[in-house]
């Protein structure tokens, strides 16, 4: 299952306001404020947020240069775990 598909099956438990079309519609700073309003902030560090999409799973929103790499590296690790 690609992570797209997976992520699209996750909103299912989220708030209904949440919508993943509408957040890649927006700029890098409009989607931080737009998931901000919908989605419950469970933490911040200093180059990411992480808001709740279901009792299992985050959404991480990158704040800075280094929170883009930690996203790819996470993505990375998920899709492609070493043995």
């Amino acid at each position: 299952m690609l992570l797209e598909e997976f992520i699209k099956k996750l909103l299912f438990e989220t708030e209904d306001k949440f919508s993943l079309k509408r957040l890649k519609s927006l700029s890098p700073e409009q989607a931080l404020t737009y998931v901000k309003s919908t989605l419950p902030l469970l933490g911040a560090g200093g180059s990411r947020s992480a808001f709740k999409l279901s009792s299992k799973y985050v959404l991480k929103i990158a704040t800075r240069e280094a929170g883009i790499a930690q996203n790819k590296a996470e993505v990375d690790i998920w899709t492609n775990p070493r043995r």
